[in-house]
């Protein structure tokens, strides 16, 4: 068999379905052989969007997912959405052609450092070779998924993929077939005398905190949570990453902690005397750069990520453990009536709550621009159960405030945020779920990668798309009148007509200018069948 039949067929037999990428030379076999395989392929219209598809659609199904690129240029455009699945651990298969094996090394062409480059933000990489194909395709994708899940990098020079290569053995294939090769469950319980540890300071605390992070998502431990909080009527926040591992529209939820949070969340989470991580990494985003948990609380870190243990925090309680087993003993070794926190949980989310729905309250009716606010409240009314996606800036300052109450509800990769990442990430959550899918943009984020919105239009992918235009880099246009006197140098720019961009493509295009036109703007977007899109042109000093 060719490399590019054995690939192919490695990626079968692991369960990918789906692959998102930008045709190349180097690659061209390998698509030749995709189109007869199980692993459907969507060809994007540049590498950023395929990588972050990919990301999306792994998050949703928890399989690994393709992205695959031409050598060099092809490739460099993945780095953006392959290095936000690292940060975020997300299970995204990155393959990249390359030259010839027999002219690597000597400045061919396209050719670049593309293995030392992506080494820096995968979980693994291998450069395919000959004799060793089959079994280094093989533990790729095992690595992708194995322990806590990230992407890996597989390079294929194209002579090896042409080439007669070491077929899957018999074994690999019925490994490949029978495995469960979804980012599955590891299990990891704590050991007693953490167990008993956690359970006295429950018995001493007065104020907890329960902090759920990215190891929920990834071991289906949601439920496992869910008990633990209200068992004990603790108050749970979450990092970014794990938004919706808690509901947050549950009346002990704090919502996201720390960055882009709501100060009574924060409040609170400064003055808890007791810190619960349950599988977060207590980063500089959900610690407010390591200022929110106060000097003298005590703190319990539970991860199956070693590496994070005593990292920023040197914690009281650290336990190499998943979040359903830490969940399940602690409770096993509290007794019924001796902890329940309810008074302080009860009264610390009834005023995260107030305040969400304060931030959220629209102000005077304006005549000829948009408050943003009224949008949100819009998409409320009129959509019934959807999922959402957003980029960086300033316009997430409303959408963010939008309740997840499940891990299937947002997707974002805010540990490597940036600009342009909304309308990739809502294109592979809508193709990998059933609910209605809501992207919220910026126009500096969506102009960056509008170009896909071909890709909506010919594979029939129904996202929603609301940009929120405010004709600038707004956050730093802000902080230019701050800090630099008004003085705006690469902030302020002149848009296209975005809508009209959306109708030459095929799909639904509307203007939105005042007020008085969003809700019935909103209700006539959900009421498409296929893709759709509203330039809304919003007050840039709301919410900046």
């Amino acid at each position: 068999m060719d490399g590019a039949s054995v690939l192919v067929e490695t990626l079968e037999r692991a369960g990918v379905s789906q692959a998102f990428g930008v045709v190349g030379t180097t690659v061209l076999s390998i698509l030749d052989k995709m189109a007869d395989s199980e692993v459907s392929y969507v060809s994007t219209r540049h590498e950023q969007t395929a990588a972050g598809m990919a990301a999306a659609y792994a998050m949703a199904t928890r399989e690994p997912t393709v992205s695959i690129s031409h050598v060099g240029p092809g490739a460099a455009n993945q780095v953006i959405g392959v290095a936000a699945a690292f940060r975020d651990e997300i299970p995204v298969v990155s393959i990249t052609g390359n030259e010839p094996s027999t002219v690597l090394g000597t400045d061919y062409n396209h050719e670049w450092d593309v293995m030392g480059v992506f080494e820096e933000f995968t979980k693994h990489g291998v450069q395919l070779t000959e004799a060793q194909f089959g079994r280094q395709a093989r533990m790729a994708l095992l690595q992708a998924v194995s322990g806590m899940p990230g992407p890996v990098h597989i390079d294929v020079p194209k002579d090896v993929s042409d080439a007669e290569v070491s077929p899957l053995d018999e074994r690999s294939r019925t490994m490949l077939r029978e495995r469960d090769f979804h980012a599955t469950p590891t299990r990891a319980r704590p050991d007693s005398a953490s167990v008993a540890a956690v359970r006295d300071h429950l018995i001493d605390a007065e104020r907890p905190l329960i902090i759920a992070g990215t190891d929920v998502r990834w071991t289906e431990s949601a439920p496992a949570l869910r008990e633990f909080a209200e068992r004990l009527q603790i108050p749970v926040a979450t990092s970014q990453s794990a938004r919706g591992a808690f509901p947050e529209s549950h009346e002990l939820s704090l919502g996201p902690v720390a960055h882009g949070s709501i100060d009574a969340g924060n409040e609170y989470a400064k003055s808890a005397d007791l810190v619960i991580s349950i599988g977060a990494r207590f980063s500089d985003l959900t610690t407010d750069d390591w200022q929110l948990i106060a000097a003298d609380a005590v703190i319990v870190h539970a991860t199956l990520r070693a590496r994070e243990l005593d990292r920023h925090y040197v914690a009281d309680v650290t336990t190499l453990a998943d979040p359903g087993s830490f969940c399940a003993d602690v409770l096993d070794a509290v007794a019924e009536d001796d902890v329940r926190f309810a008074s302080e949980a009860n009264a610390a989310c009834v005023a995260f709550d107030e305040a969400r729905r304060d931030l959220l309250e629209p102000g005077p009716e304006l005549p000829d621009r948009v408050d943003p606010r009224r949008v949100i409240a819009a998409v409320e009314k009129h959509a019934d159960d959807f999922a959402y996606t957003t980029g960086g800036g300033v316009h997430n300052t409303f959408p963010r405030l939008l309740p997840v109450d499940d891990l299937r509800g947002y997707f974002g990769t805010r540990n490597f945020t940036g600009m342009s990442q909304g309308l990739p990430l809502g294109l592979g959550a809508q193709l990998a779920l059933d609910r209605q899918v809501i992207t919220f943009e910026g126009d500096g984020g969506f102009a960056m990668v509008m170009q896909d919105l071909e890709t909506a239009v010919r594979e029939d992918i129904p996202l929603k798309i609301i940009i929120l235009n405010n004709d600038a880099y707004m956050s730093h246009a802000v902080r230019q009148e701050e800090h630099y006197g008004g003085r705006y140098v690469g902030t302020k720019y002149t848009n296209p007509a975005f809508d009209a961009i959306a109708r030459e493509f095929g799909m639904f295009g509307e203007p939105v200018e005042t007020d008085s036109d969003v809700d019935a703007a909103v209700e006539r977007l959900l009421a498409v069948d296929g893709p759709g899109l509203l330039d809304v042109h919003v007050d840039p000093y709301i919410g900046s």
